[in-house]
C-alpha cells in the first residue's frame, strides 16, 4: 500500500516506479496480489492508474486506518527527493510495518531491519514484503517495533517540547531587555 498525494511528481514517480519494477515481481509470486494507492489524485492520473492490472487505485480516504485493514506493509519507494515522508511515520504510528528505499527513509532514525525494512532494489523491495506477508510474526514484529519507534521519537509533546522551551527564553529575554530600558 501506498499513500500519498497523487499532486506530486515524487509521489507519481514512486507509484510508477513501484508498478514497473516491483509488482511484477510480486505477481511472479503472489499472481493475485493487489498495489493498493490511497490518496487525492488529478483525475488523469487516477483514470491512468485504475487501468493498470493488479493496481487498486481508491484515492482519498476518510480514515487512513480504515484502508490498511488486510494489508501487509506499507511501502514509500521513492526515488526523487521530496523531503521527510510523513507517510512512513504514519505507517510505522499505526504498526503497519514499512518497506522503504534509501530515499524514503532519509531524516528517519529508524534501525533498518527492525523498526522498518530499507530495501536497495526493485528486486529486494519484492522480498521484503514477501518476507512480511508470509511471516506473521516479523509484520507483527516489525509493525511493533516501528509504532514504539514513533512513540519514543515522534510524538508531538516531545518534539514540541524543545521548541516551546526556545520559545519561553525568547520570551523572557526580550521581557528582561524591555523592562531595562528607560
Amino acid at each position: 500500500m501506498f499513500v500519498g498525494n497523487m499532486r506530486t511528481a515524487q509521489n507519481q514517480d514512486a507509484c510508477d516506479y513501484f508498478i514497473e519494477d516491483v509488482l511484477p515481481l510480486l505477481r511472479e509470486e503472489v499472481p493475485d496480489f493487489r498495489f493498493r494507492i490511497i490518496g487525492a489524485s488529478p483525475d488523469s492520473v487516477a483514470a491512468r492508474y485504475r487501468t493498470i492490472d493488479g493496481v487498486n487505485f481508491v484515492g482519498r480516504v476518510d480514515s487512513i486506518a480504515e484502508a490498511v485493514q488486510g494489508v501487509c506493509a506499507g511501502v514509500c519507494p521513492m526515488r526523487v527527493g521530496a523531503g521527510l515522508q510523513n507517510k512512513v511515520l504514519e505507517y510505522m504510528a499505526m504498526g503497519l510495518p514499512a518497506v522503504v528505499s534509501p530515499m524514503g527513509i532519509e531524516g528517519i532514525d529508524a534501525v533498518p531491519g527492525q523498526q522498518v525494512l530499507v530495501s536497495s532494489d526493485a528486486a529486494e523491495m519484492a522480498a521484503d514484503i514477501l518476507r512480511l506477508c508470509r511471516d506473521d510474526e516479523l509484520r507483527e514484529r516489525i509493525g511493533r517495533q516501528g509504532r514504539q519507534f514513533v512513540e519514543d521519537h515522534h510524538q508531538w509533546e516531545r518534539t514540541l517540547s524543545p521548541l516551546l522551551d526556545d520559545v519561553d527564553a525568547l520570551l523572557a529575554e526580550r521581557s528582561s531587555n524591555a523592562s531595562g530600558r528607560p
